[in-house]
């Protein structure tokens, strides 16, 4: 989770401060990243979702 927030954070999409845990700013993060890559926007942590930001 902290990989993930770092990572959404360092491509613009604000997650807030990375804390390795799920809250409503990194659900906030994952949609809008998941938008713009027009893939369905929920919010939920993927492994591939990971992998696409590295």
């Amino acid at each position: 989770m902290l990989a993930l927030q770092t990572a959404l954070n360092a491509r613009g999409f604000d997650s807030g401060t990375p804390d390795g845990k799920m809250g409503p700013a990194t659900q906030r993060g994952i949609r809008r990243y998941q938008r713009s890559l027009d893939l369905p926007t929920d919010g939920y942590p993927t492994l591939d979702l990971l992998q696409r930001l590295q």
